[in-house]
């Protein structure tokens, strides 16, 4: 589907059907996930009062019982990863190629589903950058950086990526810029509705892709029943050739929409540990209401399924 300027997303409505890793190893990754994520969550209590707030805030259901469900998820996703590390991927089932956007683009993601197994995934099989974080737990870092270098997913270090960003889409490259949490600046940002609190939204992403002269894709990992996983392409944009601030203003914040209606659509895949709303003012009274509206909330559609973990290969393409 060829896209124009504007800020009306466009979904691609194509489902790639791929291959699976061995029903025993996906299943120890669900047992061992469900195990860590009791520790962390209920023993433990990592931000748990924070999540469940925010739950709560956002009108999530049961919050207990879908907080529960977000532990065991990050605890499976942990698993998932380190055995894509250790199992050799085996072929897949033959997929349509063109349901892989191509470079150069900018990808918004976000923390839903199996992001980084999601990435590493599309990095073995089309050039795929990712702006990422250091954890600051030395040893986790490392080992968290080697899996996803060994994928083929080039790192470039938040904070300082600007120049990396621009040359890997001169290169041709998708960029992968995640949008769910908080900036560390006031700068190029702006205030948008996000799960019932107002929340700052960073307009990097969509300035560099602006200047680049590139497209604005926001894909979003999703958990499927049976093991699989799938990356829902809920939007495109293309840059206009003037007002482009503005452009990048409306495209974030449409994005910012589409995640909030995602999240709604599956609370129990979204990482709520973020301090997702430190530091946001209230909202100008234009934008008030807090609920997304139901034409945002249409938008969200296309999904492109990824193998149920380490045992498998995509036949191209998409955090």
């Amino acid at each position: 589907m060829k896209d124009g300027p504007g800020t009306t997303p466009q979904s691609s409505g194509k489902l790639l059907e791929l291959g699976a890793a061995p029903q025993p190893l996906r299943w120890l990754c669900v047992v061992l996930g469900a195990a860590l994520g009791f520790v962390v969550g209920r023993v433990l209590g990592v931000r748990r009062a924070q999540v469940l707030g925010a739950m709560r805030r956002a009108g999530v259901g049961a919050p207990a019982r879908a907080a529960s469900q977000m532990y065991a998820g990050l605890g499976a996703g942990l698993f998932e990863l380190l055995a894509s590390a250790l199992v050799r991927p085996r072929p897949g089932l033959a997929a349509q190629s063109e349901a892989l956007p191509q470079g150069p683009a900018i990808v918004l993601c976000a923390h839903t589903g199996n992001w980084d197994s999601s990435a590493c995934a599309v990095a073995r099989q089309t050039p795929l950058c990712v702006v990422t974080k250091r954890l600051k737990l030395g040893w986790v870092d490392r080992l968290w950086q080697r899996i996803r270098k060994d994928s083929g997913v080039q790192l470039l270090t938040a904070g300082g990526a600007a120049q990396g960003v621009a040359q890997a889409l001169r290169d041709g490259k998708l960029v992968v810029m995640m949008i769910d949490q908080a900036p560390e600046r006031v700068r190029a940002t702006s205030v948008v509705p996000f799960l019932g609190a107002p929340a700052r939204v960073d307009l990097a992403p969509a300035l560099l892709a602006a200047r680049a002269g590139v497209p604005v894709i926001l894909a979003l990992p999703l958990r499927r029943p049976g093991g699989w996983h799938a990356v829902r392409l809920a939007g495109r944009w293309s840059p206009p050739a003037r007002g482009k601030r503005a452009w990048a203003r409306r495209v974030m914040r449409a994005a910012t929409l589409a995640l909030d209606a995602h999240v709604r659509q599956h609370p129990e895949q979204w990482l709520w540990m973020h301090r997702r709303w430190k530091d946001a003012p209230a909202l100008p009274s234009p934008e008030a209401p807090i609920a997304p509206s139901a034409f945002e909330s249409a938008q969200v559609g296309g999904v492109l399924a990824l193998p149920p973990r380490a045992g498998r290969k995509l036949s191209r393409p998409l955090a």
